[in-house]
């Protein structure tokens, strides 16, 4: 169960990480929330608008959100409950500028709104790879075949011809690619734009790319040239607010596009066990300072709050975890004892809907 609602955390936060011009993400006004061991919808004034019902659900995307009924075949409903496509699929995610990934037999492809199958289930899928998103974004999808990946069109066809170990998607007309143990960015037409010489690269936000050299991190800009010297332990993605948080020693702060310090390191890290895959995932934000709709959460001590652009608290520290915000709510945990609560707050640190788990 404690699994399940990590995950929930994960999809929040891989909605509303900081975007690109803007990387805008409607997730119509609905919440998962998960009770008596079933998922089900609130909206925005906690209202259950549909019952919890489902074996797992995901968040809102293109007007539908992907469910299980059985955990085993998925499919996608709409704002109603009513599905819209049948559970079918072993397995589904969100709808991205149109489509939506499913897996059949091991295979990927996708689907329209419709249900229609637009391309047909054909690339490779491995669970938990990470180094691909398999969503499109500005046209384009990472796709694998056999151990090299590349990138399609909506008609499945290869653009970008898979040779690269690994590839991130498109944002600001650049990608990140591994090539020979070294990541470099390629444009659509798939000819290297910055020479693989990273360490670690991660996509463009806001005209900036993080990269990492050696152990430190920095940005650079579109030709590959350093904006922001490597100076960093850790970093993140600029975010809509300009911000971007990095950690400096043990302690995490914020730069503005020109490197210089406009919140001074003073908030913690995490305290999560990355062995495990999902808690890993939930540790790469926590702690950081990723802006989301004007505020971020940071951590001081054991407890999460979130700050504004200024480095105040607007709300006080006070939970075990807090995710960033996606259209007015957030995600947070408080320990309670052997249980532990759960709810959406409002930017006031209203709870609107919360539950004991």
């Amino acid at each position: 169960m404690k699994t399940r609602v990590l995950l929930l955390a994960v999809l929040v936060m891989s909605f509303s990480a900081c975007g690109s011009g803007k990387r805008s993400f409607d997730n119509s006004g609905l919440y998962p929330i998960f009770q008596d061991r079933k998922w089900g919808y609130i909206d925005k004034s906690g209202n259950v608008v549909i019952q919890p019902q489902f074996q797992s659900a995901r968040i809102f995307s293109d007007g539908l959100a992907c469910v299980s009924v059985d955990g085993a075949k998925y499919g996608y409903i709409n704002k109603s409950g009513t599905f819209v496509i049948n559970p079918q699929y072993d397995g589904a995610r969100s709808f991205s500028e149109g489509l939506a990934m499913i897996v059949v037999d091991k295979k990927v492809g996708y689907v329209d709104s419709t249900g229609k199958v637009a391309i047909a289930p054909q690339f490779e899928f491995a669970f938990g790879d990470r180094e691909l998103s398999y969503s499109f974004s500005e046209g384009l999808a990472g796709v694998r075949t056999g151990d090299k990946c590349g990138y399609i069109d909506k008609s499945g066809k290869f653009v970008i011809n898979p040779h690269f170990n690994a590839c991130l998607p498109f944002y600001d007309k650049l990608a990140p690619v591994l090539i020979d143990n070294k990541w470099g960015y390629v444009d659509p037409t798939g000819k290297i734009s910055i020479t693989p010489q990273f360490d670690l690269a991660f996509p463009f936000t806001y005209g900036l790319g993080l990269v990492k050299i050696g152990r430190k991190y920095g940005y650079v800009d579109g030709a590959g040239k350093l904006a922001i010297n490597p100076q960093f332990d850790i970093a993140t993605p600029f975010s809509d607010e300009g911000i971007a948080g990095v950690r400096m020693g043990d302690k995490w702060g914020g730069i503005d596009k020109t490197g210089r310090l406009v919140i001074n390191p003073q908030f913690d890290g995490n305290t999560f066990d990355r062995t495990d895959l999902v808690l890993e995932v939930i540790a790469r934000d926590l702690g950081r300072i990723t802006f989301s709709e004007g505020l971020a959460s940071v951590r001081t001590g054991e407890k999460s709050g979130y700050i504004d652009k200024s480095g105040n608290y607007v709300i006080n520290p006070q939970f075990a975890f807090a995710s960033p915000f996606v259209g007015g709510l957030a995600l947070v945990r408080i320990e309670n004892g052997p249980h532990a609560e759960w709810g959406w707050i409002d930017k006031t640190g209203k709870y609107v809907w919360k539950t004991v788990v």
